[in-house]
């Protein structure tokens, strides 16, 4: 499996609808031209984690890509 993440914040107006539909378009177009395109993972890290819950993420990657993961964590230890 390959996978490829994208870190930003679903309320980022701009940044990241466009982001992501390129990104389905790309994971599209690899999954209908490369053998083992199907193996191909996206990752959404969310860069906000007290306002992104799983659940929001997931609703928000699937509305660009049904394949999309989006993930969350707690608050970094270096900040």
């Amino acid at each position: 499996m390959v996978g490829f993440s994208f870190s930003a914040s679903p309320t980022a107006p701009d940044v990241c609808p466009t982001t992501l539909a390129v990104l389905a378009r790309v994971r599209d177009n690899i999954a209908r031209n490369t053998a083992g395109g199907e193996d191909l993972q996206f990752v959404f890290v969310s860069v906000d984690p007290n306002r992104d819950t799983a659940s929001k993420l997931g609703q928000y990657v699937e509305y660009f890509d049904t394949a999309f993961l989006g993930v969350t964590g707690g608050q970094r230890a270096d900040r």
